[in-house]
Parts: C-alpha cells; structure tokens; sequence
C-alpha cells in the first residue's frame, strides 16, 4: 500500500472496511485499540470517505447474523471514529435491520446506536433491509423457516424493501422504521446533499 502514497488517488470505500481490518491488539486482554499507523496510511494513500459496517447494536443480532465483524464489547467505536477523522477522512457507517428473529427493540437498539454515532462525528448513516443472497446461511435460514414466499424470485430482492415473511416486525413497519431511522441518524446538511443527488438523476 506504500507504493501507492503520491499517486494522487481519491478512494472511496462504499460497502464498508471490515472493523477487524483497522484495529489492533492492545494491552488489554482482548481488547481492541485503533491501528493509527494503519488509518494514516490509508489517508496519505489517498482515502477520502470510509464506510464502518456496525450492522448492529445489539451483540445477540450480531454474534447469531453478523458473522466475522469487531464485535461492539471488544473496541471503543468512538475512539475508531476520532481516529479516522483525525487525518480528514469522512465516516459512514452501514446498518441492517429486520433480520428472522429480530425484536423490535433490537430494531430500536441499533437505530439509538446510530444516533450515539452521530455524536462522535459521523458523517453519515446508511440502513438496509436484511436481503438473503442464495448461497449463505441466512438465505438457507429464511427457507427453513419460511421466512420467503413459495414463489420468490432472488431476482426481485432488493435492500430497499422488505424482503421477509413471517418475522416480528411487519413489511410495511420495518420499511417505515427504516425511513425515520434515516433521518434521526443524518444530519440536515448531509440530507440537502442527497436531495441535490435526487435532483441531479430525476
């Protein structure tokens, strides 16, 4: 990655780094610190904007759904934050929600995890709609449980909807809880961004 500081390139990282990549050990047992060395050279390499996929607030959601992320009683995430806009580089973070057997108030929790992120500076947050991709457990999970209709079409699935059936929150709640979540988690100057983004494709 050294070779590439100089060239002069604005990197973008959409989906989300995987936490685990951007922490270390520290002297506490099985605690994680931010890897600082790490985070400056990703900012002299050229990183702009990082994505920091929480997923979720709550451990149960993310130790049974969220397999391989930093789990949230392992690292400080306002201090991963503080890092990374140290050397002026923007943080969003991506969240899901309405995965098979999720509360409403883990719903709830995740979304007043996002705003606690939001007062540790992030610049923006992102929440999808659990979508099952043939091919992983999740999706082996939601036919077992007939948690997808009969007659699904992979096809059709998208993060923008609710895609299950048969779950604790309903299709048309989860997409509202969504929506608000959205803007209780945003800021109005980033809002105005993406509504001149809207303009901009309409």
């Amino acid at each position: 990655m050294q070779k590439m500081v100089g060239m002069g390139l604005d990197l973008l990282d959409v989906n989300g780094i995987n936490m685990v990549h951007l922490v270390k050990k520290s002297d506490r047992p099985g605690w994680m610190v931010p890897d600082e060395e790490l985070i400056e050279l990703l900012a002299e390499v050229g990183f702009s904007d990082i994505g920091l996929p929480f997923e979720s607030g709550n451990m149960r959601i993310l130790k049974k759904w969220c397999s391989n992320k930093l789990p949230l009683d392992r690292f400080d995430p306002k201090e991963l934050i503080k890092t990374i806009k140290k050397y002026n580089i923007n943080v969003d973070t991506n969240y899901m929600i309405g995965f098979p057997d999720e509360t409403r108030d883990e719903i709830f929790e995740t979304i007043e995890f996002g705003k606690n992120m939001m007062d540790y500076g992030i610049d923006s947050s992102n929440f999808f709609l659990v979508m099952p991709l043939p091919g992983t457990p999740l999706f082996d999970y939601c036919i077992e449980n007939n948690h997808l209709p009969k007659d699904y079409n992979p096809d059709n699935f998208q993060w923008t909807k609710a895609n299950l059936d048969n779950i604790c929150v309903g299709k048309k709640e989860l997409e509202a809880i969504r929506d608000q979540a959205w803007e209780d988690c945003n800021s109005d100057a980033w809002k105005e961004v993406r509504k001149s983004w809207a303009a901009l494709e309409s």
